[in-house]
């Protein structure tokens, strides 16, 4: 059994998916984005061949999880 504490670590990727998916169609809607921008436009270290549609549709080829929080400095 698992407990929860106050230092316990959660992926909020799924709980932040709506809202990005969300903003990013309004975004679309307004003509502000389209879903064919390469990524690189708005990250120049990003791969030219990835696009917002990639990403969204989790497409783009990027590692499905990673434990950054493993990766953060000591508070």
């Amino acid at each position: 059994e698992t407990r929860v504490t106050p230092d316990t670590y959660f992926d909020l990727a799924s709980v932040t998916k709506v809202f990005v998916a969300t903003l990013f169609a309004r975004l679309v809607d307004r003509g502000w984005v389209n879903y064919e921008t390469p990524l690189r436009q708005y990250f120049r270290e990003a791969d030219p061949r990835i696009q917002a549609q990639h990403l969204l549709t989790h497409t783009a080829g990027l590692l499905a999880y990673e434990e950054f929080f493993r990766k953060a400095p000591p508070e």
